[in-house]
């Protein structure tokens, strides 16, 4: 039998390339390649996961969130956006994108959408006058677009790459070492991530 087929990496934030040249491992040599592509994408997901859930990839999505009563005019999103496509709000009308600022506005990712003062329009329940889920938003999800150029971007995805190479090399080296042990070889999981990488992620764990 031949080594097992490669397999994709989902939302990964390092390569198989990347992570067989950091191990010394040749190209030719594709024995461990599939072990490897999911130790990558484990990394990947104990990186989010470490960070409060966070994703470090942009996403197609659309939510529903609740109307903010008493004239508030801050819409809390409850999660981080990178970009918006199209908001509708409880009445069924567009709020185009000229009516709001999306806060903060100096960071790539978004926690919140503001209507302007100048904006002749607030946010409104559904026709029945039920608040919740009536307002309805679309766009792209994450903490980092890996395909933004901008300098606060490009540090974020070289953290998290940095920190995707060291932790699919532990959870491979962690494989061997139990089946050595004679244990049932799989990637051995913990609680968190090692020192090590833990600290290229401070910053950007999730702050309730």
């Amino acid at each position: 039998l031949g080594p097992p087929s490669p397999m994709t990496i989902t939302n990964g934030y390092a390569t198989l390339a990347e992570v067989k040249r950091e191990a010394a491992i040749e190209s030719l040599d594709v024995v461990d390649d599939a072990v490897l592509e999911q130790c990558i994408e484990d990394a990947s997901r104990l990186i989010d996961g470490h960070c409060g859930g966070r994703q470090f990839y942009a996403a197609a999505a659309s939510y529903q969130y609740d109307a903010p009563r008493d004239g508030d005019r801050t819409l809390w999103l409850g999660q981080d956006w990178l970009s918006f496509s199209a908001i509708t709000n409880g009445d069924g009308v567009a709020v185009a994108a000229s009516l709001y600022q999306s806060w903060p506005a100096n960071s790539q990712h978004k926690a919140a959408l503001v209507l302007r003062p100048s904006a002749n329009v607030s946010w409104q329940p559904a026709s029945t006058g039920d608040y919740l889920a009536a307002i309805t938003v679309a766009g792209s999800i994450g903490y980092v677009d890996r395909a933004a150029s901008d300098a606060q971007s490009v540090r974020i995805v070289s953290n998290t790459h940095r920190a995707c190479v060291l932790t699919a090399l532990w959870l491979y080296r962690s494989r061997f070492a139990q089946q050595q042990a004679g244990a049932q070889a799989q990637p051995a999981y913990t609680a968190d991530l090692p020192p090590s990488v833990a600290h290229l992620l401070e910053g950007y764990r999730w702050q309730p």
